[in-house]
């Protein structure tokens, strides 16, 4: 695709020659939005799911630096940040990046793992218990997160 073109151009050069990667992005969104035109999910740089990870030792990589697990700065490049699917591969790690990220917390206001361990569980329980074999959806994390965040929830909302 045209998009990995680019991408490899600037490789070789060594810089961005002038070229805004965030075009990709916006390309993406508009055959999606106004064309009705779907890109496959796994689709490199344009597709919903590029940049997502399924798996625990991912996620811990993400949390812990970004900047060494990431190839290159997806968001300042793509704007299109890491992103994580939970599933029950994904780790208290997973659901660490998905609640802070969902509540936009950064810095030292993050969310620890141990806070959102009974996240965690109640993800473990759908799969355990519950013979779940499909990924968390964005909408049952929220819920978790309105039962055991309140408050955090409630300052999102109100935003």
């Amino acid at each position: 695709p045209l998009e990995g073109a680019l991408i490899e151009y600037i490789s070789l050069k060594g810089d961005l020659s002038g070229i805004d990667l965030s075009v990709i992005t916006e390309i993406a969104e508009y055959f999606l939005k106004d064309i009705g035109a779907v890109i496959p999910s796994n689709y490199p740089f344009a597709g919903r799911d590029f940049n997502t990870t399924r798996a625990g030792i991912h996620a811990g990589g993400l949390r812990r630096n970004e900047e060494i697990y990431n190839i290159f700065d997806t968001t300042g490049l793509l704007g299109r940040p890491p992103k994580v699917a939970i599933t029950d591969k994904s780790g208290t790690d997973g659901v660490a990046i998905w609640v802070n990220d969902f509540l936009g917390l950064k810095g030292k206001e993050r969310l620890t793992l141990m806070k959102v361990a009974k996240v965690q569980r109640w993800v473990l329980d759908q799969y355990e218990k519950e013979g779940r074999l499909t990924a968390i959806s964005d909408k049952e994390l929220e819920e978790q997160v309105k039962i055991y965040f309140p408050d955090l929830y409630k300052r999102v909302k109100n935003k």
